[in-house]
């Protein structure tokens, strides 16, 4: 009548090792172009050798003098019309530097201050800039520079050129192709050449098809590239990177070393961040976010509540989330690490890492897996579903049916409000079911099984596990191991499983179940025929018709030391030693198996025995 349950779940671990499909990292990209890891990647970009701190010179850090032109100089060949920086392109430059400076060692020295006037403008720096409006083919901006080295000293002359007839140029704004203009530029400076030997001045048309050297090649990856994201099936509608990006990062880490002053506190991203720059903050559903965060320490969270539509968040360095309507906006550095994350109010779903996380799925219909630390997960508001993996780790329904599932550690599971389904998997777990009709599975190792309010049923798993049914009419099922059932209040169905078991019906009408004939017999603490507890046999289990009734003094004999005395199927209660026993043939031992030992009743009648 009963089949184990510990088949109904396949380990979750599948589930997270095949997320993110399209993430490639490594030989051929889904377009058969090559793809690139992030040290390939970041190689690539730095492949000229020259940077701030000399050629081909590796994790060192570097020191830059900067200002915005007061006057043209002599320009570059084929350019005209100059113009100084205004306000806004300043004020975008001071951010872009940050930029850079926050995720490696290099340090901006302005000659000049303030945004307007003449204290704002010099041509006595390393690094100058300014506009321009005619010639190199009308592109959006260049870079120029030298190099030169005189022992250890490092000399650089440098300019950085912006088309001031180029569409959004003169008003740089975050998330604008302008600031990744300016980006672009400045990585330029800092030695980052284009992914793939192209240029916009060469005359040549160029596509992403016949150009780009690797499959990564993409503003998702890079603010470098020339190639729009949705080469790499990323959508940032129209929206550009202000800042660099995940291999840009990278690549400026090789070159300087990484800058580990940069975000050490507790840092949020998103919705109510404080993480300082304009591009890592979001206030309204409407907001975009375009970032690669790289974080320094701390207890981090990515946090987009304030999302209505479908977020895909992924707390893994290297991988990327999708939100705010946007596909593949966000990413993680590598060498970052970011804690937290918290969805919004549409169907998200949420990744860990393999550090300690808190995933908040929040409203809408959440998909919630847990990484390798030891994780809490709360779904919220609808019909969520969680797996967790490696580490011990803590789930929280909260409202809604919610489907958890605990993984390899020893976890706790919250149902909480609504009709769950707990699955305890490895790992020694706590299962605590919460108001509704819940169905839980301990699974492997031993487990704690709390049925709390409702009908629920509970199925123990391999281990030795204790299943209390609690409040109303729950379902125990022991399965495998030496199991201890309690069915609680209300009138419960308590079936001990194979090995011998320890059952406790408590208040009410319960029923206590065998459907095997075995040597490992039950014990069974507090049978009441005056609460209406009755004892039920699997007929097909022991061989008679289902039905099957028995008779007092015939097929049911009762009494100390008592011994069948008939040639037919026979049920006994020995008073001496308290074993129920059934004799499929009334001749005794030969055929006699005890099916349970009944602690603490003295008596015992036909009646109080089915077969079912």
């Amino acid at each position: 009548m009963f089949t184990s349950a510990s088949a109904a779940l396949e380990s979750s671990s599948f589930v997270y090792s095949q997320i993110d499909p399209n993430y490639v990292r490594g030989n051929t990209g889904p377009n058969t172009k090559p793809s690139f890891t992030v040290d390939e990647a970041a190689a690539q970009l730095i492949r000229g050798g020259w940077a701030l701190n000399g050629y081909n010179v590796s994790g060192q850090a570097a020191t830059i003098t900067y200002g915005y032109r007061a006057t043209s100089g002599t320009m570059p060949n084929d350019t005209g019309g100059f113009s100084v920086f205004n306000e806004a392109q300043i004020l975008a430059t001071e951010l872009v530097l940050q930029a850079w400076a926050d995720v490696a060692n290099l340090t901006f020295v302005r000659a000049g201050s303030g945004t307007s006037g003449g204290a704002a403008y010099s041509d006595s720096a390393s690094l100058l800039f300014g506009n321009y409006s005619t010639g190199m083919d009308g592109a959006a901006g260049f870079a120029q520079s030298s190099y030169s080295t005189w022992g250890s000293q490092v000399t650089v002359n440098a300019g950085v050129w912006i088309n001031s007839t180029s569409y959004g140029n003169g008003t740089p704004a975050v998330l604008n192709y302008a600031f990744q203009t300016l980006t672009h530029e400045v990585g330029h400076i800092l030695g980052l050449s284009h992914p793939g030997n192209y240029s916009a001045t060469g005359g040549e048309t160029l596509s992403y098809s016949a150009h780009a050297p690797y499959y990564e090649d993409s503003r998702q990856y890079t603010a470098m590239s020339y190639w729009d994201e949705s080469n790499t099936g990323a959508d940032f509608q129209n929206y550009s990177a202000s800042a660099p990006l995940l291999d840009d990062i990278a690549a400026a880490q090789s070159r300087y070393g990484a800058n580990m002053s940069t975000r050490t506190g507790d840092t949020v991203y998103g919705f109510a961040s404080n993480a300082g720059l304009p591009w890592f903050s979001a206030t309204s559903a409407s907001s975009a976010l375009i970032f690669c965060a790289w974080d320094a320490g701390g207890t981090d969270t990515f946090n987009f509540s304030g999302y209505t539509s479908a977020c895909l968040i992924d707390l893994r360095a290297e991988h990327f989330s999708s939100v705010g309507a946007l596909i593949g906006n966000v990413s993680i550095a590598r060498g970052a690490t970011i804690e937290n994350a918290i969805g919004g109010s549409g169907n998200d779903t949420l990744y860990g890492n393999s550090v300690a996380n808190f995933l908040y799925g929040q409203d809408g219909r959440d998909l919630v897996y847990a990484g390798g630390g030891n994780d809490t997960l709360i779904l919220g508001h609808n019909d969520d579903t969680a797996y967790s993996e490696d580490g011990d780790d803590t789930l929280f329904g909260e409202y809604g049916h919610d489907f958890l599932a605990g993984g390899f550690g020893n976890d706790t599971l919250y149902g909480q409000v609504g009709n769950d389904t707990l699955f305890g998997e490895g790992g020694q777990d706590t299962l605590i079911a919460g108001t509704g009709n819940d169905t839980l599975y301990g699974q492997d190792a031993m487990d704690v099984l709390f049925g709390e309010t409702g009908n629920d049923f509970l199925a123990g798993g391999t281990g030795e596990d204790r299943l209390y049914g609690q409040e109303n009419e729950d379902t125990l099922f022991g399965e495998w191991g030496a199991d201890i059932l309690d069915g609680g209040n209300g009138g419960d169905f308590l079936i001990g499983g194979l090995e011998a078991d320890y059952l406790t019906g408590g208040a009410g009408g319960d029923i206590f179940y065998f459907d095997t004939r075995t040597t490992a017999a039950d014990f069974v603490f507090d049978f009441d025929r005056a609460q209406g507890d009755r004892l039920a046999l699997s007929a097909s289990a022991f061989g008679v018709p289902a039905g099957f009734q028995l008779t007092q003094g015939v097929g049911f004999l009762t009494g100390a030391g008592v011994t069948p005395t008939a040639t037919t199927a026979t049920v006994y209660f020995d008073t001496a030693t308290r074993a129920l026993w059934f004799d499929i043939d009334g001749n005794g031992a030969s055929s006699a198996s005890v099916v349970a030992f009944l602690l603490n009743t003295p008596t015992l009648q036909a009646g109080d025995i089915m077969f079912i």
